[in-house]
């Protein structure tokens, strides 16, 4: 019987990037990362947002696949 090596929680998924501005969000783009957190660290990077306060209002959500 096999088991997994890996864990579910270190699975790398994809996550949907918006930002947040009043109710409105707008789609930022796509990552792939463990958990939202990390995520949301990777497009800060990826996606140069350099804005502290943009950076605040980034919202990863889990992607349907």
């Amino acid at each position: 019987m096999k088991t997994p090596s890996k864990s579910n929680k270190s699975a790398i998924k994809s996550w949907r990037i918006f930002r947040r501005r009043f109710s409105v969000e707008t789609f930022v783009g796509i990552v792939h990362a463990p958990d939202p957190a990390a995520a949301i660290k990777q497009a800060i990077e990826q996606f140069e947002i350099t804005d502290a306060e943009d950076q605040l209002r980034l919202v990863a959500r889990l992607r349907d696949l």
